[in-house]
Order: structure tokens, then sequence, then C-alpha cells
């Protein structure tokens, strides 16, 4: 694949730098991904607002038609858009957070459910704050990633919590506590 070097697997520093963004999902992710025979390719081509590389996620099966179809063509993508890479950080992407949902990869400790207003207000883009919370994991850490979701268990948004479990309870109504990363209101949002 060396041929196409705008779309290629991604090398040792990249695998490192998803990797260790995938661990703080879940320690065995990477491992997950690579016994269940897929290989992470990076993108210089379709460039996330035309500044960061994304990656994709590829069954084993496709990148094997890669080489014995002789593609020559320039690929652009292939697989799942797994995120993309900025300032040395690996980004899940909606799509990358789905495929580990519907794997089961994601444990109950990352999820957190909103209330129909919660959902609302998140699908617009806004952050989180204490009344939208219908239920929370105990090991709710400052600064860890979770996924979002709403009261019929749909899968929402990706987040980040800005406060511990402990605190909760202290905090007021109004309080943030979590920032939106992505969420699947974005498609409408974004420019076209």
């Amino acid at each position: 694949m060396s041929e196409i070097a705008n779309f290629r697997e991604v090398n040792e520093n990249e695998k490192k730098i998803i990797s260790n963004s995938l661990y703080k999902v879940s320690s065995k992710m990477f491992k997950l991904l690579e016994e269940n025979n897929y290989l992470l390719y990076i993108s210089f081509n379709n460039l996330v607002e035309k500044v960061f590389p994304s990656i994709y996620l590829i069954p084993l099966a496709i990148v094997n038609n890669f080489d014995s179809k002789n593609v020559k063509t320039n690929i652009i993508s292939a697989g799942i858009y797994f995120g993309f890479i900025k300032k040395g950080e690996f980004m899940l992407s909606l799509e990358a957070a789905e495929f580990l949902i519907s794997h089961n990869w994601i444990s109950e400790e990352q999820k957190l459910y909103l209330t129909v207003e919660g959902e609302k207000s998140v699908l617009y883009g806004n952050r989180i704050v204490k009344k939208m919370i219908d239920e929370m994991p105990q090991r709710f850490n400052k600064d860890s990633l979770f996924f979002i979701f709403n009261n019929k268990k749909e899968f929402l948004a990706i987040g980040k919590s800005k406060i511990n479990y402990e605190d909760f309870k202290n905090i007021k109504s109004n309080d943030i506590v979590a920032i939106n990363l992505v969420d699947k209101g974005y498609y409408l949002r974004k420019s076209q």
C-alpha cells in the first residue's frame, strides 16, 4: 500500500496516539480491534475541516482486497470513519462510538443518561448541567470521556466530564457537569 501515500495504514507513532486515546475509553479497546481483524488507516486527502488527518477502521478482509484487486487509484476513505488526530491526540467520531457500542465494547460505567430536556439540549450542542441528568455512573471522574444516551437508551453524543461523581450532589441544578464534544445534531448544524 506504499504507492498510496495519502491513504495508508497508520504508522507506529500514529498507532500510539490512537491507542493512548482509546485506552481512556477502555484498557482493552485497541486489543479488541486487533483481535477482531480490523486495521486503522489514515487519510490526508479528506482532511477534517481541512486541517486534521482522518482515521478509518477497516476490516482486514477489505484491506486484503486493496492488494488483490491491484488498486492503483487514489483512495480517499474506506471502512468506518473512526475519528481524527488533532495536536497529538486522537478524537473519536460518532461513527466509531456507534461501532463500539454495537459491539458491546462500552461498559455501563462509561454511559450517561439524560432526561428528555437534556436530550434536546445536547442535540443543540449545549453543555450538560445537573438537572439534565437522569442516570450517572458512580465512576464519573473529572476529564474522562463518556457516552451520552437518552432515557430510551439511544446514543446521542460523546462528552467529557468536568466534575467527579462525589461533587455531583453538592452542585446547583444549573452547574455544568460535562461538555458535549460531538453530538448527532452536529450534522444538522454544520454549514453545508
